[in-house]
């Protein structure tokens, strides 16, 4: 799970791991100081709507097309596949996109399908507070660092 400032560089560290992974599945060389990486049975890469031009429903608005575009992976999950998800449910309040996304995340989680998500959703991460399996990472100044939250 990865958070961080706007520009900070959350992007391109989603898309640096989807290209090693690609290059892994294909059999080319991860250019990594320390890579460690399974075979995937499957890779979806979703990107929130605003970063492309993909109209699924010739006049959806963002969220529904997020909405199905999620759902096509949810209606058939494959076990050993990759899920990387780059700030999906930007347009609900946050706490709803939050709710939302982390019961999507656990259901993948579930079927035993992996996932990278990069969110502005706060919330998200006070849900995953103590989930020890969900690594929780905080990007500043271009720099990633495992998320540490405070205690209360």
């Amino acid at each position: 799970l990865i958070r961080g400032d706007n520009g900070s560089g959350k992007t391109v560290y989603l898309r640096s791991a989807t290209t090693a992974y690609l290059f892994a599945q294909a059999g080319l060389p991860v250019l990594a100081k320390e890579a460690s990486i399974v075979p995937l049975r499957a890779l979806h890469v979703l990107m929130a709507s605003s970063e492309n031009t993909l109209d699924i429903l010739g006049n959806a608005g963002r969220f529904e097309e997020e909405v199905i575009k999620i759902a096509e992976i949810i209606d058939h999950p494959m076990s050993g596949a990759m899920v990387m998800l780059n700030e999906f449910f930007q347009t609900t309040s946050y706490a709803e996109g939050a709710q939302s996304l982390y019961h999507i995340l656990q259901y993948l989680s579930a079927q035993h399908i992996c996932w990278i998500c990069v969110t502005h959703l706060l919330d998200l991460f006070e849900l995953y507070y103590d989930d020890a399996y969900v690594s929780k990472i905080e990007i500043k100044n271009h720099k990633a660092q495992l998320y540490i939250p405070e205690k209360q």
